[in-house]
């Protein structure tokens, strides 16, 4: 499984695997630097790593819980849930 993946080799096409705001990044840092715009490295964590931590923390049922009728249109709600 893949934990992380650079920013420069991340585009739409892995949006199932590092979420939309990563690939809009990755996106960004491809179509800069191919204009010799000098971009920062970084990294995206990859969604499967994600669950992975949830799994081995032993969070995802008490997650489910909590969010078990979340009306997500409620925003106090969703800040209580939260905390």
């Amino acid at each position: 499984m893949t934990w992380t993946m650079q920013f420069a080799a991340v585009g739409i096409e892995n949006l199932p695997e590092v979420g939309g705001k990563n690939a809009s990044i990755g996106e960004m840092t491809r179509a800069l630097t191919a204009l010799g715009i000098e971009v920062p490295g970084g990294f995206a964590v990859t969604a499967g790593a994600y669950r992975r931590f949830l799994e081995s923390a032993g969070i995802v049922d008490k997650m489910k819980s909590i969010l078990v009728g979340l009306d997500r249109r409620d925003v106090t709600g969703v800040r209580r849930r939260s905390e």
